[in-house]
């Protein structure tokens, strides 16, 4: 696995090393590389002081904590008002923004123009030949895949998903890890990428308007407003963010743009509440709340 830096994955976790042995691990607004590739980790944390090998310990175990929570997303239902943009009037304003008329809701300017496009390469996930439900991640990593080529890569969930089974990288459901989705993304698609955490959402929305891929982890429960979904309140549920909504004066986001592979087509409006709420939610593992997103280091070519 590499990092940013196409480096091993042993350097990943530098920033540990210096720990003091009561302190605890804080990687908020840090990128940490792939963080499940389980022989990078163990290769990282032999020979190594104990602290660090503790800071190893802290990335498999909430990474693993993505895996558990996966509740069978695949019976969510639409909500009524949910909102697509291929349902607003829309005219471009340069090559890098959309002037965009929300039904009763007023103009918005989306950034880049390139989110009505790639909203073209939106799947649903359980489109696979062993009827495997929880495969969000999976579906995330192949639309990334042809959006990164220009819908060249033929990259589809089935072929992802018997991949990770091949690899372990996914459970018998068909769920994935952050770490896995990165590493999926390195070694199937050869797309290098990375892992955010952070206290807030800056750095994913300014990867979002830097054109890169980004792949959000949140509580579908919060995201659908359903109850069901709800379960330990922890991210459940991974959407592909390929845009943002912007008050076209201020330029203050209003909402996300979305491949939602739960929803029936791309391009979905997420009022910037509501994800953020979806998004941020309580670590125990770094304490407060706290998002997680998977980026490409690059960003893709076409406008």
């Amino acid at each position: 696995m590499y990092n940013d830096a196409g480096t091993d994955a042993s350097t990943d976790l530098c920033h540990i090393e210096h720990l003091s042995p009561g302190a605890s691990i804080d990687l908020r607004d840090k990128e940490v590389g792939d963080m499940s590739s389980y022989e990078g980790l163990k290769r990282s944390s032999e020979g190594t002081p104990p602290e660090r090998k503790r800071g190893a310990a802290d990335l498999r175990r909430l990474d693993r904590a993505h895996e558990r929570v996966q509740p069978g997303l695949d019976a969510t239902r639409e909500a009524s008002h949910q909102l697509f943009l291929n349902d607003c009037s829309i005219q471009l304003k340069g090559d890098h923004a959309l002037l965009v008329e929300l039904p009763g809701r007023g103009r918005v300017e989306v950034q880049p123009a390139d989110a009505l496009r790639i909203a073209a390469y939106h799947s649903r996930q359980g489109q696979n030949n062993l009827n495997l439900k929880d495969t969000c991640g999976l579906v995330c990593c192949a639309m990334t895949a042809q959006a990164m080529t220009d819908g060249k890569s033929g990259l589809t969930e089935e072929k992802a998903l018997h991949f990770a089974l091949s690899r372990g990288y996914c459970n018998e459901k068909g769920s994935t890890t952050p770490g896995q989705r990165v590493a999926l993304l390195q070694e199937l698609a050869h797309i290098p990428a990375a892992i955010n955490y952070a206290s807030n959402m800056e750095k994913l929305l300014s990867y979002v308007d830097q054109r890169k891929c980004v792949l959000a982890s949140v509580n579908a429960g919060i995201l659908y407003d359903n109850s069901k979904y709800l379960l330990s309140g922890q991210p459940n549920h991974t959407l592909w963010i390929t845009g943002t909504a912007r008050d076209p004066i201020t330029k203050q986001v209003k909402a996300v743009i979305a491949n939602d592979s739960l929803a029936s087509r791309g391009g979905k409006i997420i009022p910037l509440k509501t994800f953020a709420e979806a998004f941020l939610r309580d670590s125990s593992v770094f304490g407060g709340k706290t998002g997680m997103c998977i980026y490409t280091t690059q960003a893709r070519t076409r406008p």
